[in-house]
């Protein structure tokens, strides 16, 4: 049964699409099974964002600007898949943290099958509650969940919603505590599923502006939708 996310009928189809895909995602997959993202074989856990399913995290990863000899830090890792790249691609050390236990178990495996364990460590985190405050990053990323919803969510739904902006809100607010000073935040988005007006009224009290680095249209079957691969910045 469709929920009532949004009092905008058109948002309101969108946001059920991604649910009823998430929901697909899971019945379909109730094991752990294998994806390839540019060449590169990561496996997915149940109860975890899946890539395959929304397309966006290839197209995000395809489309990062340099990271040789970075230190990163992702917010809200899923399997890993992001994380791990950072570092086949040359990042010197990446902290992945999600909120999900399943995501960290897929991320860690993820890590060992790619063996880049000295690189790459992952650990709980909402946001940045576990991430040490004295240490500095290149760079942020979260490929943030898009819908902006007022309801109540399981762990897996966060991935994909946030309850009022609260957590994305958090990202951008507290972000430059844990940027170095030459440091970027990048972030995921849809204008298609996430709230433009109120991201925007929370770059605005981040004291950000923000740009595209990338776009892609997709027509899935269960709703068309555009990605924005972001940088956000002091003004």
């Amino acid at each position: 049964m469709s929920r009532l996310w949004s009092n905008d009928p058109q948002k309101n189809s969108y946001l059920n699409g991604v649910i009823s895909l998430l929901e697909r995602s899971q019945r379909e997959q109730q094991e752990i099974y294998e994806i390839n993202i540019l060449g590169n074989k990561f496996d997915v856990f149940p109860n975890v964002f899946p890539p395959s399913y929304f397309r966006d995290t290839e197209f995000f990863v395809s489309n990062m600007p340099d990271v040789t000899g970075c230190h990163v830090l992702e917010v809200g890792c899923g399997t890993g898949v992001t994380a791990v790249m950072f570092a086949l691609n040359g990042a010197d050390q990446v902290t992945a943290v999600d909120i999900n236990d399943e995501a960290i178990k897929n991320t860690i495996h993820n890590i060992k099958k790619h063996q880049v364990e000295k690189k790459v460590s992952c650990f709980y985190s909402d946001v940045y509650s576990e991430v040490n405050s004295e240490e500095k990053f290149d760079v942020i990323y979260w490929n943030i969940p898009f819908g902006k919803v007022n309801a109540d969510l399981s762990v897996l739904e966060r991935s994909v919603f946030d309850k009022g902006y609260a957590a994305v809100k958090r990202f951008f607010c507290e972000g430059n505590n844990y940027l170095s000073p030459n440091g970027k935040m990048l972030y995921g988005f849809s204008p298609i599923i996430g709230d433009e007006v109120a991201l925007s009224e929370i770059l605005q009290q981040a004291n950000m502006n923000s740009h595209i680095i990338a776009e892609l249209s997709v027509e899935l079957k269960e709703y068309p939708i555009i990605f924005h691969l972001c940088q956000a910045s002091a003004l």
